[in-house]
């Protein structure tokens, strides 16, 4: 007796590589959804620094431009003084001769 085994095996293999088109358009959103977000926050904070850093700067202006206003009224008071002084010397001076 003579015994013959045959096989046959037929198998179908197929494997899907699944989407991942979807899921990185996801991802893609949702990082541009993040820097945006981060975008606005560094533009408000960039905001706020620079008032924080330009009122005191406007004071300090206007407190320099204060100062040179007052100096310069003091040498007009000065300026005004040494005149007055020289005009009551030139008065003494004008009354001696007319004395003479």
């Amino acid at each position: 007796m003579k015994q013959s085994c045959s096989a046959s095996a037929c198998v179908d293999v197929s494997c899907s590589v699944p989407d991942l088109a979807p899921a990185l358009r996801d991802i893609q959103i949702e990082s541009e959804g993040i820097a945006a977000k981060n975008l606005q926050e560094i533009d408000e904070w960039y905001k706020t620094r620079f008032l924080d850093f330009n009122q005191p700067s406007t004071k300090h202006a206007e407190n320099l431009r204060r100062f040179r206003e007052e100096i310069g009224n003091c040498k007009r008071s000065e300026k005004t003084q040494t005149l007055q002084e020289e005009l009551k010397a030139m008065k003494e001076k004008i009354a001696l001769h007319l004395c003479d």
